[in-house]
């Protein structure tokens, strides 16, 4: 069948099949033909589709043991960049088959993606322009329209203490103090007890991806990267770890934990159980003045924290070492992920193209993404009207941080804005949510700064520099808390070489070197 979102569903019997290898989208999902967003396409497309799903933990494993064995389901999805070798290899041990023919044959949604967007097929394409999978492409990222949308990483305050305090946003790293220290000594929730407000809290567990506020500190010394390189347009590859910007920056974070404006916590804590000390119901109850989160509010949710949610706690703007100094943050750029790859075993790659294909169609997108309608959301605008105008009706994570209703971010490309536009009403904690991240986005977009690393960079041999990356960047890391908490002291200048040296002997020139190869091939 494979035809439009609008079509009739197809019988049991109707229906012809497909088999996929994939990793679960979700911990609450234990099969992905069990998701009923995923029964409803089958519905629509007329493909019932068996997955194969290894255990946590074991995807690598099993996914060998696949590839020994030469027992292949029809498809994969998986991280193809971890392939030893890279997916070239992986078509040349016959494991995968290159997909151009198919795709510009059979796939009329991503061949418009790709002409609307060049930068997606470019990433999608290697050198010698093959296309070995159907990427994830975040369609929003290339929209010069929308690209700010993707970035919603930054730290995240109680604006209505401050302004209880008479506090201006802060603009400066001196504001920015002058503000925490207030928060510490005023008894900000009410409650009779000075001493329990955190003045800045978080979670080191995912620091790169927002989760630690002081990384936002640290980006006013120092431009602070996901893998602590920087690569200018000149392709030379540096650490921003060893400077002498980063460790003004330390020194700096240093005095905030010695005046107790940083909690020992923040390097301590799981994400789940720092969010359970900002996520609390009574407003007497809350004690954190600052925070942030791997994705937008990421920290609380409404179910459990109130609707006060987004009255109490909004965005600061990217903060600037002093007034005489750029404010800048870093934009990470959206690489493809590296899924859809149909095997040498599929005996009908037209079909699997096709229903790939049929699934980023504008309105099987909205029951991939937002579930049944009438029962999970419902259409403000009129059927096949794009921007389609949609209503949530129903929490698809039932108020949890699990989803078992619709696959979400899975590895379909996604659509671009302009094809469906979310409904919210004035007033409510939805309304609220969007226009706090549509001002967040613009605040952060005018400061952000992006190196000149691809977004995707073939290795054929990943060993080269696995073992390398895993070690210097676990060696920053454990310094950076380190430096911060003073177990070592920032201060004292052979420290501070002791630190460089460790680095050095773990291979750090060696390191930059073979990143420079990977990604530029000089």
């Amino acid at each position: 069948l494979l035809t439009a979102g609008c079509a009739a569903a197809a019988t049991a019997e109707e229906k012809t099949k497909l088999s996929i290898f994939s990793v679960l989208a979700d911990s609450e999902i234990s099969n992905h033909g069990d998701v009923p967003s995923m029964q409803e396409l089958a519905d629509r497309t007329g493909v019932e589709v068996t997955w194969t799903h290894p255990p946590k933990g074991q995807e690598n494993e099993q996914f060998s043991l696949m590839v020994v064995s030469q027992d292949y389901t029809d498809m994969i999805y998986y991280n193809w960049s971890s392939y030893a070798g890279g997916p070239e290899k992986a078509i040349s041990d016959e494991v995968i088959i290159p997909l151009n023919e198919y795709v510009e044959a059979y796939a009329p949604n991503l061949m418009a993606l790709f002409e609307k967007y060049p930068e997606a097929k470019r990433q999608a394409t290697t050198d010698d322009g093959t296309i070995y999978m159907f990427p994830f492409i975040r369609a929003v990222c290339l929209d010069e329209e929308t690209v700010g949308l993707n970035f919603t990483q930054g730290p995240i305050y109680r604006k209505d203490w401050a302004d209880k305090l008479g506090i201006a946003e802060p603009k400066t790293m001196d504001d920015w103090y002058n503000m925490l220290c207030a928060f510490r000594d005023n008894d900000m929730n009410g409650n009779g007890d000075a001493t329990d407000e955190l003045p800045m809290f978080g979670s080191y567990a995912f620091d790169h991806d927002g989760s630690d506020p002081t990384y936002a500190i640290m980006n006013a010394f120092q431009l602070m990267t996901p893998n602590f390189l920087w690569a200018d347009e000149d392709h030379n590859v540096t650490c921003v770890a060893v400077t002498e910007d980063y460790r003004e920056g330390l020194k700096y974070l240093n005095s905030m934990y010695a005046e107790g404006l940083i909690p020992e916590d923040i390097y301590a804590l799981t994400l789940n159980e720092y969010r359970d000390v900002v996520n609390v119901t009574k407003a007497e109850d809350t004690v954190v003045g600052v925070t942030a989160a791997p994705a937008w509010m990421r920290f609380a949710n409404v179910s459990i924290y109130g609707e006060r949610l987004y009255d109490d706690f909004t965005f600061i703007p990217v903060l600037k070492k002093d007034a005489d100094t750029p404010a800048q943050t870093y934009q990470s750029k959206s690489a493809p992920s590296l899924f859809g790859a149909v095997t040498t075993a599929c005996k009908d790659p037209e079909l699997a193209i096709k229903w790939i294909d049929a699934c980023i169609d504008p309105e099987l997108e909205l029951i991939r993404g937002y579930g049944i309608e009438g029962i999970h959301w419902q259409r403000k605008s009129a059927e096949g009207i794009f921007p389609a105008i949609v209503e949530s009706l129903k929490d698809i994570k039932d108020g949890g941080s699990q989803n078992a209703h619709t696959m979400g971010n899975w590895p379909f490309p996604m659509l671009p804005a302009s094809y469906v536009e979310g409904y919210y009403e004035e007033g409510t904690a939805n309304y609220k949510s969007h226009e706090i991240q549509v001002e967040a986005n613009k605040a952060y977009m005018s400061a952000a700064k992006m190196d000149s690393f691809p977004a995707l960079a073939w290795c054929s041999d990943a060993d080269l520099i696995t073992e390398l990356k895993a070690d210097i960047e676990g060696a920053i890391s454990t310094g950076y808390a380190e430096f911060i908490l003073g177990r070592k002291d920032i201060n004292d200048d052979a420290v501070w070489q002791e630190y460089l040296d460790n680095l050095e002997t773990l291979g750090l020139s060696r390191y930059l070197e073979v990143t420079k190869l990977i990604n530029f091939g000089e």
